[in-house]
């Protein structure tokens, strides 16, 4: 696989009108988070290629724990206000890790709530088969799906961010037992890249969680002040394994051997460019 760093964003924008592979890296302070997304969303027209479809939007809700643990509520909102005019149809869904949590406390669900978007809970909802582990069917009844994950360290599969993000929406009493079979669990994080056509990846690294993806579980938050955006899950969780050196993680090697090494196009912000070099 081949990254080509590019100087002109406009070249990005480009590539994203034919669904070429793309990355944007640029950096954000908690302050000026919501402003310098809209302005990239802006300089790339990053939603066009969503106009008139109907869009599944998966954030991170995997706890009851909220920012860096689970997705910014304040992002989701900035998106589903964009997409609101542009879509078809739009609906927010994830299930919890647990078993006990109410997922329309959490912030996110207040946000879509209070904007009058769909939000489900998909412990409610219908599953099949994925070899022998029932994965949620609700997101592929809609053209696009949008995840918006954040970037952390994770325990058992070393990081989390776009690919590990659709592990959501496998059915939750198999989860703990596959967290406890680490070879297993990374097979199938790599499996549900293939299930799931994520087209378009808005990723979190403002802030992040060191050592652990929950508080619960030994998760200390740092500030990382970065923001990716990309239509390319796996490339992007590529590129985002050079923020943490000699992390192992198992579910990109995988799913580099399932799916192969594509060529991707990246801009990264003058100021960021340290991190990966």
């Amino acid at each position: 696989m081949t990254f080509q760093f590019i100087d002109d964003l406009d070249r990005i924008r480009e590539a994203h009108t034919r669904d070429e592979r793309f990355i944007v890296v640029f950096s954000v302070e908690d302050a000026n988070k919501i402003q310098r997304l809209g302005e990239f969303v802006d300089k790339l027209d990053l939603f066009a290629p969503l106009a008139g479809k109907s869009c599944f939007l998966k954030p991170n809700m995997v706890s009851s724990e909220h920012y860096p643990t689970t997705t910014d509520a304040e992002v989701l909102r900035f998106v589903l206000e964009r997409l609101k005019g542009t879509c078809s149809k739009v609906a927010v869904g994830d299930s919890p890790a647990q078993g006990k949590m109410d997922m329309y406390e959490h912030p996110v669900a207040k946000v879509c709530e209070e904007l009058g978007v769909e939000f489900l809970d998909l412990r409610g909802t219908k599953t099949r088969l994925m070899g022998k582990n029932p994965i949620h069917d609700y997101p592929l009844e809609f053209e696009s799906i949008v995840s918006l994950p954040v970037l952390k360290e994770h325990f058992v599969c070393g990081m989390t961010f776009a690919l590990k993000n659709n592990f959501g929406l496998t059915r939750r009493n198999i989860r703990m037992r596959l967290h406890m079979q680490p070879k297993k669990l990374d097979k199938v994080i790599a499996q549900l890249h293939g299930e799931y056509p994520v087209g378009l990846v808005i990723g979190d690294a403002c802030r992040t969680m060191k050592k652990a993806q929950e508080r619960r579980w030994g998760g200390i938050e740092e500030s990382l002040g970065l923001f990716l955006l990309s239509n390319a899950p796996l490339e992007v969780d590529l590129l985002a394994w050079k923020i943490f050196p000699g992390k192992k993680v198992r579910h990109l090697e995988f799913a580099r051997e399932m799916y192969g090494e594509k060529d991707a196009i990246v801009w990264v912000e003058e100021d960021v460019k340290r991190v990966f070099s």
